[in-house]
């Protein structure tokens, strides 16, 4: 199953809505409402994509795919979700979803073969 790259332009384009101001950019200041909103939807897209997803009690989001061999060391990716003043829509969403969506990639191939992923 390939990268789905109409996936992470969707998910960018959502949670660029959260903070959109008139004049254009986004503004998503750390712990906003806007910002918890497109943690949220986050939130929920991890779910969908079959992570396990929580946020930590200072409120970090943390979405975590189950490897077959739970107690070895995890593969890692981080980001944030907050822009600078009228910041664009980027940052640092596009490394994160493509990150998302690799590894979904891979979990959906390794279940069609009927193999554990991870």
């Amino acid at each position: 199953m390939a990268v789905q790259y109409e996936r992470i332009k969707k998910t960018i384009a959502a949670l660029a809505a959260y903070g959109t101001l008139p004049q254009g950019g986004t503004t998503r200041l750390s712990y906003t409402a806007e910002y918890l909103a497109a943690q949220a939807f986050l939130q929920r897209e991890m779910l969908e994509l079959g992570m396990l997803a929580e946020v930590d009690p200072i409120g970090n989001l943390i979405g975590t795919y189950v490897g077959r061999e739970p107690e070895l060391t995890a593969v890692m990716s981080g980001s944030h979700l907050d822009t600078v003043p009228a910041g664009g829509i980027l940052t640092e969403l596009w490394v994160s979803s493509q990150h998302w969506n690799v590894c979904a990639a891979g979990r959906k191939r390794a279940i069609a073969r009927n193999e554990q992923y991870g």
